[in-house]
């Protein structure tokens, strides 16, 4: 059985653990996209959407988090924002390394 103690000591390493983690998958499934010809801007807005829902899922089932509606607004807001731009980066850098496609040109 783990130590509880253990996670009360160190919540925000197995926080960090947690975002970095599940933004890992999501940039694969960025990566897949792009592989299969799902690029720009309006892929970047489905895989922000993907990323929000692959965390709540793990968040809610895991009971580590309350329904994304429920939040505080600014809450809410820093999330879609950081989230967002998380998609925007790595769906450009996606299109750019595996399809070779530049937004900018």
């Amino acid at each position: 059985m783990a130590d509880s103690a253990f996670y009360d000591r160190h919540i925000d390493l197995l926080n960090h653990i947690h975002h970095h983690g599940m933004g890992i998958l999501a940039g694969g499934v960025r990566g897949v996209l792009s592989y299969y010809g799902i690029i720009g801007p309006v892929a970047s807005f489905v895989h922000a959407g993907i990323r929000i829902m692959m965390d709540q899922v793990v968040e809610n089932t895991a009971g580590t988090s309350a329904l994304p509606w429920t939040w505080p607004i600014n809450e809410q807001v820093i999330d879609v924002l950081h989230k967002g731009f998380y998609a925007i980066v790595t769906g450009y850098l996606c299109d750019y390394w595996v399809r070779g496609v530049n937004w900018f040109n």
